[in-house]
């Protein structure tokens, strides 16, 4: 296995037990447990924790004013790293139908427990790995707190963009100065992020006919609204 194979199944075990305590959006009972030590845990989630809530609530309410605002009686619509599904629950009583997608077994089974009520014929759930297959096609995409465990722009991209007409997504940016600090001290970092550079994105959008409409900044990273060209 290479090192980012390695960091990558990493990743995906660290989700596989943690996915429902971080869904619940970051409270200070989370029952996330984050690499480092037990004193590393309860220093984080005492004092970093209530600032992360803070920024997750107004994640939160970005995204959902997204998909109220995209997503219309059938938009079909994916949410690519579903996590506990509830962007796609709301996604499905916008109108939309729905691909949901995450490549932790745990989120998948997370997500199906929350979309019971609903319709089953408007929502589909798949375990998968975004870094090694593409998406169905859909009107809208979104892809929120993926790409900060993903070190792989490229592929992340060519499996998304050729895809949908619409995408919401964010990542953290590289030359931010925390970031800098977390990438070089690594017990600092307590989920194993990944960073990416500001203009590589963007061009990256640019070369798949994609018009940036937003870049908002959110704690130390971006999140980004944009479109196929037309």
């Amino acid at each position: 296995m290479t090192t980012d194979s390695i960091k990558h199944e990493r990743r995906k075990r660290y989700w596989d037990k943690n996915i429902e305590g971080f869904s619940k959006f970051y409270d200070t009972k989370s029952e996330e447990t984050l690499n480092g030590s037990p004193l590393f845990n309860f220093l984080y989630k005492r004092f970093l924790m209530p600032i992360e809530k803070q920024y997750m609530k107004k994640r939160h309410a970005n995204v959902s004013s997204y998909i109220k605002n995209n997503v219309s009686e059938g938009t079909r619509f994916a949410d690519i790293g579903c996590g506990s599904g509830i962007y796609c629950k709301l996604a499905v009583e916008c109108g939309g139908t729905v691909d949901a997608y995450d490549f932790s077994s745990a989120a998948v089974s997370l997500t199906n427990k929350n979309l019971r009520q609903l319709p089953k014929e408007r929502h589909k759930v798949y375990q998968l790995d975004i870094i090694e297959s593409a998406i169905k096609p859909v009107d809208v995409a979104i892809s929120i707190g993926v790409l900060t465990y993903i070190d792989n722009l490229s592929v992340y991209l060519a499996h998304i963009l050729p895809n949908t007409q619409h995408f919401y997504f964010n990542f953290l940016d590289a030359k931010n100065t925390i970031n800098k600090l977390r990438n070089k001290l690594l017990f600092l970092d307590a989920r194993g992020y990944s960073y990416h550079s500001h203009s590589e994105v963007l061009s990256l959008l640019k070369k798949y006919s994609f018009l940036t409409h937003e870049v908002q900044a959110l704690a130390t990273g971006h999140l980004i609204k944009c479109s196929r060209k037309t």
